[in-house]
């Protein structure tokens, strides 16, 4: 029978696959599903007012990181798959990327902390909880600011079931350490802070697990850096527009509606937490094996178009497994949150285009394939402004109708994006080629 199996055109290959696809999801959903408790004991320990400073903090600190990152993450992605098998030139890029995030998280400190503490005071935060809560942000917001950098030459070298184990163990701590501090003192700042406490751990394995691939003692490499500065150029407008406007309900929200509807937006959105899972799995497995793919065959364009159909298939699951059971899933978040079915099929929706975003967007920037930001900017911008005037974000209902209506255009965006640099790629390559 196995020999069988093995004459089977493709099967090894085929084998190999669902052995790592085994490995990763059931990881995965280790870790999200840890996540998901931990979010929920967040939710059902702390008032509603507490949730929406929680909701608020966290929803800057992804802010923070994403301007902080600014592109250099891509960057170093897309320079790291050309050099992955050599452990000083990976080190170099490392490091490279390292100092330029550095740099970055100082000047995001900066401007962002005085915009947080202003929305905590119009939401009825005392001085002493915005002071908690920004005590607690900062270390965590720094602590994180490697971790991303950090995991990219353990994913080059497809190192899933270490990659597993770390986030799996991030996750208990941060389970651990969120219960004992909000059944001690339930405020948002600690759970917060338990959050920051548990990316210790994975930084330190983290580094550990890439000094098998990676010189850290390599010094920055000029001609690494000024790649990299050209890729983060080219994205830093759309990192600025792109790091608020995709957590643009809450902070349209935050300004215009009650702390309550903050609330209800960060609660709904902790029951699509499956997507994290897709995400997570997509980040491991597809995004560093894309980026290794060679141009001169025609692999790239039909990966590209193969798990694009995935995308789809798996966002159109999420809604339809939401729209059978709202309230149950409700029922999950505590009688504050009851009577929000279609906020929640809605919030399905969202995620489930946003998923097809992301994959595409990911699968661009493994190739190094950066948007022109003014192109995307004016046409995405004119996109949110037509939905924010039909649905006025006031409310959850509107705000989520409105961000169905712009994130439809996200998947289409990105996709024509890929066809214009691939055939440019394609067609730079065969120039090359072509003897002097």
């Amino acid at each position: 029978m196995l020999t069988r199996l093995q004459s089977i055109p493709h099967a090894s290959r085929l084998a190999n696959w669902g052995r790592l696809l085994s490995v990763t999801v059931s990881g995965q959903i280790a870790v999200q599903a840890i996540g998901f408790l931990c979010g929920i004991m967040v939710i059902r320990l702390l008032s509603i007012e507490q949730y929406a400073l929680y909701t608020l903090a966290n929803t800057m600190l992804g802010t923070m990181g994403s301007l902080a990152d600014s592109g250099v993450t891509t960057g170093v992605i897309s320079q790291g798959g050309k050099v992955w098998e050599d452990r000083g030139r990976l080190g170099a890029v490392l490091s490279t990327g390292m100092a330029l995030r550095r740099k970055f998280a100082a000047i995001c400190i900066i401007f962002s902390i005085p915009i947080l503490v202003m929305l905590f005071q119009k939401h009825g935060a005392t001085w002493w909880e915005s002071s908690a809560m920004i005590v607690a942000i900062i270390p965590a917001f720094l602590i994180a600011l490697s971790t991303k950098l950090l995991e990219v030459a353990p994913k080059l070298h497809q190192c899933i079931t270490p990659i597993q184990k770390t986030q799996v163990g991030s996750g208990l701590i941060r389970f651990v350490l969120t219960t004992l501090f909000l059944l001690a003192l339930p405020i948002g700042a600690l759970a917060v802070l338990a959050t920051g406490l548990s990316q210790l751990f994975c930084n330190w394995r983290y580094r550990k697990l890439s000094g098998r691939y990676v010189d850290h003692n390599t010094s920055e490499d000029p001609v690494v850096r000024s790649e990299i500065l050209r890729i983060v150029k080219r994205s830093l407008p759309g990192t600025f527009y792109i790091a608020f406007l995709g957590q643009l309900n809450i902070w349209l929200i935050s300004f215009f509606g009650t702390t309550d509807a903050v609330a209800q937006i960060g609660a709904l959105g902790r029951l699509v937490l499956v997507i994290a899972v897709i995400q997570s799995v997509f980040s491991i497995l597809i995004v560093p094996r894309f980026s290794r793919l060679p141009l001169e065959s025609n692999l790239v364009a039909q990966r590209f178009i193969q798990v694009q159909a995935l995308l789809w298939i798996c966002g159109g699951s999420l809604v339809g497994a939401v729209s059978l059971f709202p309230n149950q899933l409700l029922w999950v978040l505590g009688s504050d949150y009851a009577g929000l079915n279609t906020e929640l099929i809605l919030m399905a929706v969202v995620c489930g285009i946003t998923l097809v975003r992301f994959g595409i967007q990911s699968l661009n920037s493994a190739r190094g394939y950066v948007l022109n930001p003014w192109v995307f900017m004016p046409l995405n911008l004119g996109i949110m402004t037509m939905a924010y005037s039909l649905f006025p974000p006031v409310d959850v209902y509107n705000a989520l109708c409105a961000s169905v209506i712009g994130t439809l255009f996200g998947p289409l965006i990105h996709s024509v994006n890929f066809l214009v640099h691939y055939r440019a790629e394609r067609l730079q390559h065969s120039l090359d080629a072509v003897p002097a």
